[in-house]
């Protein structure tokens, strides 16, 4: 097993940090990415992981955390050249702005994400960044979800192996992943200010946890 620690830092110190990290032997880049904290104990964050390795495999894994509504980060592709890949991919999928460097869209076209991800309410504007958490999946908004499936007689859902909800009434219909609640879906539809902690607690809210 590999050794292995973390070191949380602030945004304003990121490039010094991960410089520093260099400076230690860390040079081999594993991975960058970001985690949306939105609806969690991180909070309205977005947080960003970098993960670097040293020739004995030993790996550090860099944290920090900007503002959702501000995402911004110094660039680090002039320390770390294969990190610009990185960067444009955690632009184009949280919207964080690496400032200094090359955003141009890396895995679709902006025009794409408006077509695929349409805004359904002034909360967001097209493009939007697909793994932030209230960013609504429209085409799973519209489309019936196969994992609740309707018999036509009464409103009782069946299973996929074919039976009927043991209490008579069926199971309840849930909704798909990434797809709010019926409620705050009409309220965007409609074009009322919904807050995005609002979205994501209106998505997460009938989920029930596997046993």
């Amino acid at each position: 097993m590999t050794d292995s620690q973390e070191r949380r830092v602030r945004a304003e110190s990121w490039r010094d940090d991960v410089s520093q990290a260099l400076r230690e032997g860390y040079t081999w880049l594993y991975q960058l990415t970001a985690v949306d904290g939105i609806g969690g104990e991180l909070g309205s964050v977005i947080e960003i992981l970098l993960r670097l390795e040293d020739s004995a495999g030993r790996s550090l894994v860099i944290q920090t955390a900007v503002p959702r509504d501000r995402a911004e980060l110094p660039a680090i592709d002039d320390l770390i050249a294969g990190a610009a890949w990185y960067q444009r991919e955690v632009h184009d999928q949280f919207g964080v702005v690496f400032t200094a460097a090359d955003m141009t869209p890396l895995l679709v076209h902006p025009q794409a994400l408006a077509d695929h991800h349409q805004p359904l309410g002034e909360h967001q504007s097209a493009p939007a960044a697909p793994l932030r958490k209230d960013v609504v999946l429209t085409a799973r908004a519209t489309t019936p979800w196969p994992g609740n499936v309707n018999d036509g007689d009464g409103g009782a859902a069946t299973s996929r192996a074919g039976g009927r909800g043991a209490r008579g009434g069926g199971r309840r219909r849930g909704t798909a992943l990434g797809v709010p609640d019926a409620q705050t879906l009409a309220k965007l539809r409609a074009g009322r200010e919904v807050s995005a902690e609002d979205i994501v607690s209106s998505m997460t809210s009938g989920r029930r946890r596997r046993r």
